[in-house]
């Protein structure tokens, strides 16, 4: 297949061929205008609300894909964009990424609505389908009724047969859906079968060193590194794990990838990230904000580390999410961070910290996922040093555990600071999952108290007798002593900020909770 002609030639991306996910089963999309049910159908097949349903026209702008079933037949679908919206700024580069789309699939479904008939919308699109040599399923959705099987009886003047009536809404008409899909795949599989077509759809994307900054013009701009060393110190911790933390790391990567929520304020840069990690635009991009509505997964494998990158539509301020598919996206959002590894949030380099961003922070620190910011658009910043540590002030400031959290300026266009991003959401994986072993637990609670001290509370001195870690993801740790109710919450952050910088926990949402042990001499209470 030929590159994406989307892709620009230049430093923007790298033109790439579409690589679909992992499956050795059959694929199908489901193409057909807007509101017509496809997105519907795709949460049916699939057994999950993967899709954002709504009685809106362009409700989809993403292609998404799942391997789903219908009874005892498994094959991957494709949910796609709508077509035929009256002066839709992104029907254009929707048929562009379609046409590639099509090349892995076996079959296509063309969605109408049986209880509309014939409309010329509908025509133009089959006329468009007929030139991608794929075999086309007519099914007609919303036929709940009899008079709406017999007026979609119309569509049968198409040559395309006659089309079968189903409702994805109820689950109407799927067996006779699924029996024609299985004669239609089954021909295909056996012509595919013969021309060794292989269709690796699914399978995340290894890319070659996509991140490299070859082509730097500006110094400055090429020293990324170098304002974070300023502001790690010159052992930053998310540059060197590997080694430092092999030893005492108890855990397995998760065999799909590291899931990774984009997160952040509409138009921050995204979506426009993600195409540059994957070297080709998945993800619909422009300047234009709130183009992202739904949940987007986009695997890859960045070296030999498999990432699950989840675009995630712009968060404005819950006041203003007034209209209801607003409030869907942000709801979609909110369960791709509960489902999440590592959330990065973006933050636009030209407008600053805003209290968007606070809110956002508070919510994934409380949720309890490793958070790294990533500074998009940083090339156009000019003072990098000094704004660099307003933010770190105003982070320190403003969340809790602000202080640690790693922050990563990056340019999506000039695609410099990319590769280390990518590196650090790989190694605050590895802390997350980190299991600290309790003798040296202990000996780190001996130095801190010898330093300072536990303080004293009505002339009683306070004592924490040791510590362990009963959790990872994230990291909890329980102290247990005597009259840990009355310990300070300045001696709490204290400790905090000691093993978080011991042990290397930063932008992991370490947490410490304290017990009182049991008094072995205290009577015990008659029941």
């Amino acid at each position: 297949m030929t590159e994406h002609r989307l892709l620009k030639k230049g430093n923007v991306f790298q033109g790439k061929k579409i690589v679909p996910l992992q499956s050795t089963l059959p694929c199908v999309g489901i193409v057909g205008r807007a509101n017509v049910g496809k997105s519907t159908l795709f949460n049916r097949i699939s057994g999950k609300a993967l899709a954002i349903t709504a009685d809106y026209e362009g409700v989809t702008r993403d292609w998404q894909s799942f391997q789903g079933k219908l009874f005892d037949f498994n094959f991957t679908v494709l949910d796609t964009p709508g077509l035929g919206i009256k002066d839709s700024f992104f029907e254009p580069s929707i048929k562009i990424i379609l046409e590639d789309l099509f090349s892995y699939c076996q079959c296509i479904i063309f969605m109408v609505d049986g209880s509309q008939g014939i409309n010329a919308v509908d025509q133009n699109i089959l006329q468009w389908l007929r030139k991608q040599s794929r075999p086309i399923l007519l099914v007609a959705n919303k036929c709940e009724r009899f008079k709406d099987e017999l007026q979609a009886l119309d569509f049968s003047q198409w040559g395309l047969g006659e089309p079968i009536p189903i409702s994805a809404l109820h689950g109407q008409g799927l067996w006779k859906l699924k029996e024609a899909l299985s004669a239609i795949l089954s021909k295909e599989t056996s012509i595919l079968d013969s021309v060794s077509f292989d269709n690796q759809l699914f399978t995340p994307q290894t890319i070659e060193n996509p991140l490299s900054t070859d082509g730097c013009n500006e110094e400055n701009d090429c020293k990324t590194a170098d304002y974070e060393k300023a502001f790690f110190g010159s052992t930053r911790s998310l540059v060197k794990t590997s080694d430092d933390i092999s030893s005492d790391v108890s855990f397995t990567l998760s065999e799909k990838g590291i899931r990774v929520a984009v997160m952040g304020r509409p138009n921050a840069g995204k979506s426009t990230f993600i195409n540059v990690c994957l070297g080709m635009e998945r993800l619909l991009t422009g300047p234009i904000a709130g183009i992202t509505r739904d949940s987007v997964e986009v695997p890859l494998l960045m070296g030999n580390t498999p990432f699950i990158f989840i675009d995630t539509a712009g968060a404005r301020k819950q006041a203003k999410a007034k209209n209801f598919l607003e409030q869907l996206s942000r709801a979609s959002g909110q369960r791709a961070l509960i489902f999440s590894h590592v959330t990065l949030l973006c933050i636009d380099g030209t407008r600053g910290l805003e209290k968007q961003d606070l809110t956002l922070l508070s919510s994934i620190i409380e949720e309890g996922r490793a958070v790294a910011v990533g500074l998009t658009k940083w090339d156009q910043i000019k003072n990098k040093n000094s704004y660099l540590k307003s933010l770190r002030k105003c982070l320190d400031e403003s969340v809790l555990s602000g202080r640690w959290i790693p922050l990563f300026p990056f340019s999506s266009i000039n695609r410099k600071g990319l590769e280390e991003l990518c590196s650090g959401l790989k190694d605050l994986y590895i802390r997350w999952n980190r299991r600290i072993a309790t003798g040296p637990l202990n000996r780190w609670m001996t130095d801190c108290l010898q330093d300072t001290p536990a303080p004293m509370i009505n002339g009683t001195l306070i004592k924490l007798k040791y510590i362990t870690q009963i959790k990872t993801r994230p990291p909890r740790f329980v102290i247990f002593g005597n009259q840990v109710d009355a310990l300070p919450l300045h001696y709490q952050r204290y400790l905090l900020n000691r093993l978080v910088q011991t042990f290397h926990l930063e932008g992991v949402n370490a947490r410490i909770s304290y017990r009182t042990g049991k008094n072995p001499y205290e009577p015990v209470k008659n029941p």
